[in-house]
């Protein structure tokens, strides 16, 4: 039977005779094909959709799969200082939603903060490339227990650069007895939870490379960046700074945040 004479929803019921290759012929049997279904039209049958209500999204990526990434950074860029990558730690992993033509619709980064070990504060951000701020369908952050809105930063072009977290020192205070968080013998302190979810206008192709940019920068100088090893600078950053210190970024060469030795700051 033709599809045009088919309705999605629809219940068949096919009955089947068997005929050995000695003639024998079977009871009738009679086989079922469950409801398909396409709730949102996308062309995904509902069983194999995420969101099968939702045209805009039918599958869903975790990275890593399981588990989390832990990201930490030294703050004393361009110079080595202590080099002890515990100015901020957390632990990361990004979801990504893709539509019927597996294009990202939906990029959501959860977080744990894990230990903050700078006096000086410092705040944390993200760069996804390829975006602009006018491809921002919806952009929140959710963190203790609230959501609200985020704004993307100004003065970025080919890059989407929103600020994840203000003031780390915070979101990862000092008490009693402790300078630091997590990173002083006897303190044992939580996790923090934080998140942020970025619903698009419209649709990309991907955040293949290094389109997923996180980083830190001074909270009283926004112009002063740590990045991983040879992940780009953003617009705002002043380029000055490199190969200064114990820098030896070139920035002809596409290479940015490590030491003559090839060490990172992040």
């Amino acid at each position: 039977m033709p599809a045009s004479q088919t309705v999605a929803g629809e219940l068949w019921k096919v009955q089947v005779t068997a005929i050995d290759s000695n003639g024998l012929i079977s009871d009738i049997a009679e086989i079922e094909w469950p409801e398909i279904g396409d709730t949102d039209g996308d062309g995904i049958a509902d069983i194999h959709d995420y969101a099968p209500s939702d045209p805009t999204i039918a599958f869903y990526s975790r990275t890593p799969t399981s588990g989390w990434y832990t990201l930490g950074f030294e703050d004393l860029w361009p110079y080595e200082g202590d080099y002890d990558l515990n100015d901020f730690v957390t632990h990361y992993a990004y979801g990504t939603y893709t539509d019927a033509n597996n294009q990202i619709t939906r990029f959501d980064y959860y977080g744990q903060a894990i230990a903050r070990g700078a006096a000086q504060d410092n705040s944390f951000a993200i760069s996804l490339s390829g975006l602009e701020a006018s491809n921002i369908g919806t952009l929140t952050k959710t963190y203790d227990g609230s959501t609200e809105n985020l704004t993307p930063e100004n003065g970025h072009s080919g890059e989407l650069v929103f600020v994840v977290i203000e003031s780390i020192n915070e979101m990862l205070p000092n008490t009693t007895g402790y300078e630091f968080y997590n990173t002083e013998s006897g303190d044992n302190r939580d996790l923090v939870e934080y998140s942020v979810s970025l619903v698009i206008d419209g649709s990309i192709e991907s955040l293949a490379g290094k389109s997923f940019n996180p980083f830190i920068f001074k909270a009283n100088n926004r112009d002063k960046e740590v990045h991983l090893m040879n992940y780009p600078h953003t617009d705002l950053a002043n380029t000055s700074v490199f190969g200064q210190g114990d820098d030896d970024s070139s920035v002809d060469n596409n290479e940015y945040y490590q030491t003559s030795n090839g060490l990172p700051w992040a």
